[in-house]
């Protein structure tokens, strides 16, 4: 009963359902925060977490272990600062953008946040960001800003060497890049009233995931809430299919999952080329540039890159996967199954197109024939992250937590072990 109990107080507190993480994880903690309190059994130790908000803080920290790194997903930072630089070109030097990264864990995505977008040529009093998380202790250590080997992974990291000094106990990341994010404790499913800004941008990614349907209903509405009208929502892969029928617009942005918000519409609205910035008198800024990669240590990313419209004479028609894509982004669900079933037929078994093929089904409401495809897929590619997740989604919609709770720990191991 105990057990339960601690279950039911987690979901109510931060909206994470025990079936997405697993029990073991709750029994474990339970092990340790009932040695550290003495309080062994159960029910004895929920009581004292239902009681105490301090316990049950501890609790939340030795539930959720965070897995997190510097530049972990290279194209949403692309993207960003894409985005970033049209948005500043477009409302002037004066206006200083305002970023949220939600939940913020130790810091890795914030601070990477602000590097890229500085790298790309933005000045520090043209943005800020403000990082959120329930864990007190994890914003302390996100503020004191010094982070081990763990938090670098990938063969480019000439990013540490412009903004970060050794230390003694690892890596300490730069006043320049620190004094541009502000850490302040906060819950996801009950923004607190004092939440007065609006944000350009919100990352808010592969949380969503670890929620009931309902849970996500709420946090959806309260991501929403605090965006600008126009403002853009970051996601996870496996958390896109949320957003479809919701009041967000798909955009494709250098192959990252990013959606803006506002009225749904048929057809995506595509994202503006990028502009340079006058450097007439009284624009107090640096010409913007084009985001280099190469310079901001992301050409280790291996992704498909996206498709791209060009003029039929400038390079090869997009491939039927690329065409598909651009349907499903689009919400044109039937055209997007009907290529890639022509691509299924005319190149034989692939894992991409199976799971592409079950998003689409998954959004039109046919669980069963989308079931069919993610398992497609993942036959053909075993450690398909994304294809792991959605599956196991649809799994715990149909009441399967436990054949669910196994994808999400496969997708895990797939996630940390691939190169970032």
């Amino acid at each position: 009963m105990g057990v339960e109990h601690l279950q039911q107080l987690l979901k109510e507190s931060i909206g994470i359902d025990a079936a997405s993480i697993g029990v073991s994880a709750i029994e474990r903690a339970l092990r340790i925060r009932g040695s550290a309190t003495g309080a062994l059994h159960a029910d004895a130790y929920a009581e004292r977490v239902r009681s105490s908000p301090a316990e049950l803080d501890e609790f939340i920290d030795a539930v959720v272990v965070p897995e997190t790194w510097f530049f972990r997903d290279a194209g949403a930072l692309r993207a960003l600062a894409e985005l970033a630089l049209q948005r500043s070109a477009a409302q002037g030097s004066a206006t200083t953008l305002r970023l949220l990264s939600l939940p913020c864990s130790t810091g890795e995505e914030p601070y990477s946040m602000a590097m890229v977008v500085l790298d790309a040529g933005m000045l520090p009093h043209q943005f800020h960001i403000d990082a959120v998380d329930i864990s007190e202790r994890l914003l302390a250590r996100a503020r004191a800003g010094i982070y081990g080997r763990g938090s670098f992974r990938g063969a480019d990291l000439a990013f540490r060497e412009r903004h970060f000094d050794g230390a003694a106990d690892g890596y300490r990341i730069r006043d320049t890049v620190r004094q541009l994010v502000t850490f302040r404790r906060g819950n996801l499913i009950a923004p607190e009233v004092s939440w007065s800004d609006r944000y350009d941008f919100v990352f808010c990614r592969n949380v969503l995931i670890y929620f009931d349907a309902a849970t996500q209903d709420r946090a959806l509405r309260n991501v929403a809430a605090l965006l600008k009208p126009d403002g853009y929502l970051f996601v996870g892969a496996a958390e896109t299919a949320l957003l479809w029928e919701r009041e967000f617009r798909s955009s494709r942005v250098g192959g990252a999952f990013v959606f803006q918000k506002g009225r749904r519409v048929r057809r995506a609205e595509p994202i503006a080329p990028h502009q340079p910035v006058s450097t007439a008198p009284g624009n107090n800024r640096r010409p913007a540039r084009p985001v280099d990669l190469a310079a901001l240590g992301l050409t280790h990313d291996r992704r498909r890159p996206p498709p791209v419209r060009r003029p039929a004479t400038a390079g090869p028609a997009p491939t039927l996967l690329q065409q598909a894509r651009a349907h499903a982004d689009e919400g044109h669900f039937v055209e997007a199954a009907r290529l890639c079933e022509q691509h299924l037929r005319e190149k034989g078994p692939n894992g991409e197109a199976h799971y592409l093929l079950g998003l689409v089904r998954d959004a039109s409401g046919n669980e069963a024939d989308a079931a069919v495809h993610y398992r497609k897929a993942l036959y053909l590619e075993p450690h398909h992250a994304d294809a792991l997740l959605h599956l196991a989604l649809l799994l715990d919609r149909q009441g399967q937590t436990a054949a669910a709770q196994v994808l999400r720990n496969r997708a895990r191991r797939a996630d940390v072990t691939r190169t970032p």
